[in-house]
């Protein structure tokens, strides 16, 4: 007996022996290959192992929804080419996103009345685009409007800016910005009242010069069609294609998906 209690003491001290040497070693391993940058690998691999188990014992299951978005609304137009369609978004009632009754709440504007401005050289010239700061002083350059192009700033409303030739300092155009309207045109090809002038102002320019003035005049046209159906501002290029890519709904507050 004394023998057995001898032998299980060895077995014991034997059996922690090789546990705390086992421990080392893991230890070792973990420090080892954490100087070789193997860990986040293998955790890596522990997630894909663990995530794939799960997906093998459960059905797959996705909350993308395919449906068209309801506030997609078709919106019939004619700006000189027959009648044309498009799908703008009408923003919902401001309690759908509560999940409440519509008309239960009341939309607040916000303090910061910042917005794009998006000011469009539609003439065959380069020109200087300034802000102004109205107090008698030169104005600060804010980019070089090449022919037929567009730039783009951070406003205010009431901030003020002008176009003027790259050779010269004579002012050809004056913005103010006044809320809603972000986009300003430069135009000095149409003649109001006077489509024989704006005839020949047209027929002066070269057919790439021609082409890309009538994107323009397009965009412009359809702008004034889209805010009179959404109340925004038209900041793209007209026509432009679809996203081509699936977009998540974003219907509520705290709406949450999976994929």
């Amino acid at each position: 007996r004394h023998g057995d209690m001898k032998n299980m003491y060895m077995i014991k001290d034997q059996s922690e022996l090789r546990h705390k040497k086992g421990h080392v070693q893991i230890k070792n391993l973990h420090i080892t290959m954490r100087r070789q940058g193997c860990l986040p690998t293998l955790y890596g691999l522990s997630f894909l192992v663990s995530f794939f188990a799960y997906a093998w014992s459960e059905p797959l299951t996705c909350s993308a929804n395919f449906e068209r978005d309801p506030a997609l609304k078709e919106m019939k137009f004619d700006i000189g080419y027959g009648e044309e369609t498009f799908e703008a978004y009408i923003q919902p009632d401001v309690s759908t996103f509560y999940q409440e009754e519509p008309g239960s709440r009341t939309a607040v504007a916000p303090h910061f009345v910042a917005l794009a401005g998006k000011f469009v050289n539609m003439s065959p010239d380069n020109l200087r685009l300034y802000w102004d700061p109205d107090n008698g002083r030169p104005g600060s350059i804010i980019a070089y409007n090449t022919p037929f192009q567009a730039t783009g700033t951070a406003t205010f409303p009431t901030h003020k800016f002008y176009f003027t030739p790259m050779d010269s300092n004579e002012v050809v155009a004056r913005f103010t910005v006044t809320p809603p309207q972000s986009v300003y045109y430069y135009d000095p090809l149409d003649v109001p009242n006077d489509p024989e002038q704006t005839r020949r102002n047209l027929d002066a320019l070269s057919e790439d010069e021609l082409e890309k003035y009538m994107i323009l005049k397009k965009t412009k046209d359809f702008a004034e069609k889209y805010f009179e159906f959404t109340g925004r501002q038209y900041l793209a290029n007209y026509p432009r294609k679809q996203p081509s890519h699936f977009m998540w709904s974003a219907d509520y507050l705290g709406q949450m998906h999976w994929a």
